[in-house]
């Protein structure tokens, strides 16, 4: 386990570094918002130091979410203090970005107690490169469409439209993190079993794991999509009022991603059927982007 934390670990410094210099090349030729996207950066450097996976990987979720739960208090404690007006928007970034940093640095002591001793000498990272280039492809295809939608519509109708979408996408999201939790706790369970060669238990733990999110998925859906119209606005603040509509469109999306999460994250990728996942996200990305330019520009 040790080798290969320290092999996977070289592998996502490596290509944080990567991502780092080509946001540097980026930077060269973009003409707007350039304080702001520096400050934005600080979030690229924080993942080289997230450690999270192995504690998820051990299914020590006590410890990062004690973590995360920390992380989250002091960045609200440090905006209530320093965060003064519409002006401090850039001091507002680095305090998020800081939060995360620190955050993923906190659990970098406890390894002491995790990792044993290894020879660097003996250490074959590029190994594991194959593989993190397959699961980056599901990746970067969903941040894509997901960025794209925010993109298409500021583009296609305005940037007051592509607000009300990101503000009810968000909200959405915030509900659904409580259904797709399941997925970070499950995957490595059916890992487990499936290297086993148990393919009994991970069937029975497939069904229960649909049968659980299926649960707590439709009454969030309907529920959301009830109060959308009064919550949003509420939320949100006055002349926010289309973020409700658009919350009620989408909340159909938690039942969706839920079973989407239990097939891909619990499913496909603990039995290491990685092209069938990458297919699916692709298809799905593919088509969101084609529906996007009739159904925005009717709209």
């Amino acid at each position: 386990m040790s080798q290969t934390f320290w092999e996977i670990q070289i592998i996502k410094t490596v290509m944080t570094i990567v991502a780092y210099l080509a946001f540097v090349v980026f930077m060269m030729f973009c003409t707007s918002n350039k304080t702001y996207m520096w400050a934005q950066s600080i979030n690229l450097v924080a993942v080289a130091f997230d450690i999270s996976w192995l504690y998820m990987g051990i299914e020590d979720f006590k410890r990062t979410v004690i973590r995360n739960t920390l992380v989250k208090l002091i960045s609200m404690v440090a905006i209530f203090l320093f965060i003064r007006d519409a002006h401090d928007v850039t001091l507002y970034i680095i305090v998020l970005a800081l939060s995360t940093f620190v955050g993923n640095l906190t659990l970098w002591p406890h390894l002491r107690f995790l990792l044993n001793k290894v020879s660097f000498r003996r250490l074959n990272p590029w190994r594991y490169f194959i593989p993190t280039v397959a699961m980056f492809v599901p990746q970067i295809a969903t941040q894509l469409y997901v960025q794209l939608n925010r993109t298409m519509l500021g583009v296609m109708i305005g940037e007051t439209a592509s607000g009300y979408y990101q503000y009810s996408d968000s909200l959405v999201k915030l509900v659904l993190a409580l259904v797709t939790a399941t997925g970070t706790v499950m995957l490595p369970h059916v890992s487990n079993a499936f290297s086993k060669g148990d393919t009994k238990k991970v069937n029975q733990m497939l069904y229960k794991s649909f049968d659980f999110v299926s649960a707590i998925a439709f009454p969030m859906t309907f529920g959301l999509a009830a109060v959308a119209t009064t919550l949003g606005p509420y939320y949100c603040g006055h002349g926010y009022g289309p973020v409700g509509p658009a919350m009620m469109i989408e909340s159909v999306v938690i039942l969706l991603i839920g079973w989407s999460n239990v097939l891909g994250t619990q499913y496909l990728l603990p039995v290491n059927r990685v092209k069938e996942f990458t297919a699916s996200v692709t298809i799905g990305a593919v088509t969101n982007i084609i529906l996007n330019i009739p159904l925005i520009y009717w709209a």
